[in-house]
């Protein structure tokens, strides 16, 4: 029986050494599945190692597709409402033609009497059809495209605030998340540490094996919330990315 407790206790002692004693190390371990990462020091202040939030916000503002879409939108009405200006053109023309030789002759008479024109020259002239619609309408189709033009710059103004909103909100949430996440490690180290201290006491007969399974149990809980925590780092430092169409290793200082 004792044997087998001292087996115990070397698999949890082994399992314990194996865990990360430090997030460089977990770090450099997975740098090919979280690639990108690997450049920034986990336990320095990450709002330290990135531009300014402001700067980030303009960033993620360029490159948002919403915003450029609505920016398109309004460009496009303002195109239309030249062409609103102008389609009263639609209604005038110009000609103009030139005859020479005897292509034409013009013959009237009287009594047998007559008088032969003879169609030479140039003609040229201005053809002008406007309908009453034209006058009647022009205004309020002239207004509901400027109406149009201020929908989508205000649409594209209320982009710019939403996507602002949601960078501050994860730069945030990418703060508090690596917070926790340092406070979790800590907690996992002072836990092995624990187990180590135990596992050395419960050899010399001075702890009971409940008691030495308590401190596992609680080193255990440790690790699955470090873990839990270092998951949602991640799940914020993503959607940041995600947010400013960028690598945060390429923005880091």
């Amino acid at each position: 029986m004792i044997r087998f407790i001292g087996v115990a206790v070397v698999l949890l002692c082994i399992q314990a050494t194996l865990l990360p004693v430090r997030l460089k190390a977990q770090q450099s371990a997975s740098a090919g599945i979280e690639e990108g990462i690997e450049g920034f020091d986990l336990f320095q202040d990450i709002s330290e190692q990135l531009p300014t939030l402001d700067s980030l916000i303009l960033i993620a503002v360029s490159y948002s597709p919403s915003v450029k879409t609505a920016v398109y939108q309004s460009e496009t009405e303002e195109q239309r409402l030249a062409l609103q200006k102008k389609f009263w053109t639609n209604h005038v023309s110009l000609f103009g033609n030139m005859a020479t030789g005897s292509q034409g002759v013009y013959i009237a008479g009287v009594n047998e009497s007559t008088v032969n024109t003879l169609s030479n020259g140039y003609r040229y002239g201005l053809s002008v059809n406007l309908p009453l619609y034209e006058f009647i309408s022009r205004s309020n189709r002239v207004k509901l495209s400027q109406s149009e033009i201020k929908t989508f710059e205000s649409k594209a103004e209320e982009i710019k605030l939403t996507v602002e909103q949601l960078v501050i909100r994860n730069y945030f949430d990418l703060i508090v998340a690596q917070k926790v996440m340092i406070d979790q490690h800590n907690y996992l180290e002072q836990a092995n540490n624990s187990v180590q201290l135990a596992e050395l006491k419960l050899r010399d007969n001075q702890v009971s094996f409940t008691e030495y399974t308590r401190i596992s149990e609680i080193q255990s809980i440790a690790s699955q919330k470090y873990y839990e925590s270092y998951g949602e780092f991640m799940v914020a430092f993503y959607n940041l990315e995600s947010l400013l169409g960028a690598k945060l290793y390429d923005l880091k200082l």
